[in-house]
């Protein structure tokens, strides 16, 4: 790479790539600040002063580091802090350890994260791009739980090429698929795996050697589903039972 923004993890500091980006001027970064650094209380990236416009509940600030030329940015999700706050109430409930103090201290922190950066950008564009970059999380999540790609075990170039291939091809068709569904305003209202779930049932079945292959019937919630993604199946096509005879279902298409 020699121009782009390298999104990283907070076990990717920006001093370890100090050098390539000498050499490269239009290699920059964005990096995650661990909440414990000093940099946060310095410029009180936790007096949020702004609320991103296109975001729902997530406020922001912006400080330019002295003596550096970087930028922080930090934000503040309010339905996450909500589920921090809860979470941290109920492990101290349960273990019998609550510390106002320390409550006071931490609750500072919840929902929030500061990132650093060497350009001058706008808080929603920084946000946006953090977000992109999550996104490989919960990829990398859905394998390992449902995809079951938690380890390979092979033994020869030839297989560790083959299994990373398909890995890289079912990422790829991943991603396309998130993309469509965000484009339909689909995971605003479920979760992946349940858009996924309800496609399952999107089939065509044949009823006779030689028939005509016709869509299953399905929920109206379904079909509505299936319109947004530009895959309509019209109402009138969808076979009509008989009463007490159920059809011959064929091989699903």
């Amino acid at each position: 790479m020699k121009r782009g923004v390298i999104v990283a993890d907070k076990g990717f500091p920006a001093s370890a790539a100090a050098e390539c980006r000498k050499e490269c001027p239009g290699l920059h970064y964005l990096n995650p600040v661990r909440r414990n650094s000093t940099l946060i209380a310095t410029h009180g990236m936790l007096d949020f002063d702004g609320v991103l416009a296109d975001r729902e509940g997530i406020s922001f600030r912006k400080a330019r580091v002295s003596g550096g030329r970087k930028w922080l940015y930090s934000f503040r999700d309010a339905s996450q802090a909500h589920a921090e706050d809860a979470a941290y109430l109920a492990k101290a409930k349960k273990d019998g350890t609550y510390d106002h103090a320390a409550y006071r201290e931490a609750s500072a922190s919840f929902g929030t994260i500061v990132l650093e950066c060497d350009l001058d950008l706008e808080p929603a564009v920084v946000y946006k791009m953090y977000e992109e970059r999550w996104q490989i999380e919960i990829v990398m999540r859905y394998y390992k739980s449902a995809c079951q790609f938690d380890e390979t075990r092979v033994h020869s170039d030839y297989s560790v090429i083959g299994s990373e291939f398909c890995d890289f091809l079912a990422t790829v068709l991943t991603f396309r698929l998130i993309k469509e569904f965000d484009k339909a305003r689909l995971l605003e209202k479920m979760t992946y795996s349940r858009t996924i779930s309800l496609l399952r049932r999107a089939k065509k079945i044949r009823i006779g050697e030689h028939g005509e292959w016709l869509p299953v019937r399905m929920n109206p919630s379904t079909g509505k589903m299936l319109a947004a993604l530009g895959l309509d199946i019209a109402a009138s096509a969808t076979p009509k039972r008989r009463p007490g005879r159920p059809p011959k279902i064929g091989t699903p298409d």
